[in-house]
């Protein structure tokens, strides 16, 4: 911003060199400050932004650490659901492989009975 206009009474006091002299420092004063608070904007921004970017990082580690929690958790629950369901399947396995048994001994003993009978038959005659 440069200041181009000089009010006439203090024109008239300091004549033609002492207005321009008083722009031109006003104008140098107005440069310094304007660049003053651009620096100090500038500091204030960085050192926000450095907050905010530890402040997140800070967030980050903490949901990385509770999603490591989360999978740890759901790891043993997977782990004692499949511990679970194999014990399961081994007792029904074993169950149908008793049936099977009790089943096989059941068709034997038909075998048996029927080729006794058959022998019996042939000797009668």
């Amino acid at each position: 911003m440069h200041i181009l206009d000089v009010p006439k009474p203090l024109r008239e006091k300091l004549g033609d060199e002492g207005t321009e002299g008083l722009i031109e420092v006003l104008n140098q004063v107005s440069a310094a400050i304007r660049n003053e608070v651009v620096d100090t904007v500038s500091e204030r921004f960085e050192n926000r932004l450095t907050e905010e970017m530890a402040q997140i990082r800070v967030e980050m580690a903490q949901m990385r650490a509770e999603l490591r929690e989360e999978i740890a958790s759901f790891r043993s629950e997977v782990h004692g659901a499949l511990i679970k369901l194999g014990a399961e399947l081994r007792q029904e396995m074993a169950q149908k492989h008793v049936e099977t048994i009790r089943w096989m001994f059941i068709f034997w003993i038909g075998q048996v009975a029927v080729l006794v009978g058959l022998i019996l038959a042939l000797v009668r005659r």
